[in-house]
């Protein structure tokens, strides 16, 4: 798990003004993280973040909306009111959402 990891990086860039996070070729497997303001996640060719397939790695965050459980409230990046975000690169984000769906709609293609 690289949750914490990856917090305290964008932690510390953002307290020093904002920056580049690079993540290089590899897989980093993490629950909720934070985004904050001036902060770039550049996500190199090769590299993907996972979502954590606990759903417990995911705090509920955000408003809650009617006719929505606490679990549709969890995010793999959760960010409010920032300026200055990006997400650059050629690498993947893949949440894994679809492994909390009902059994049901799992078999259906997802792309």
């Amino acid at each position: 798990m690289n949750t914490m990891n990856i917090q305290q990086i964008i932690d510390k860039v953002a307290g020093l003004g904002g920056g580049t996070i690079y993540f290089p070729p590899g897989k980093y497997i993490t629950g909720t993280i934070y985004l904050k303001s001036y902060i770039n996640l550049h996500i190199e060719s090769g590299a993907t973040i996972l979502g954590s397939l606990d759903i417990d790695d995911y705090e509920p965050v955000g408003k809650e909306r009617p006719n929505h459980s606490a679990r549709q409230q969890r995010h793999l990046i959760y960010g409010n009111d920032l300026i200055g975000v990006s997400l650059t690169g050629k690498g993947t984000i893949d949440g894994r959402g679809y492994e909390f769906w009902p059994k049901k709609f799992q078999n259906h293609d997802r792309n």
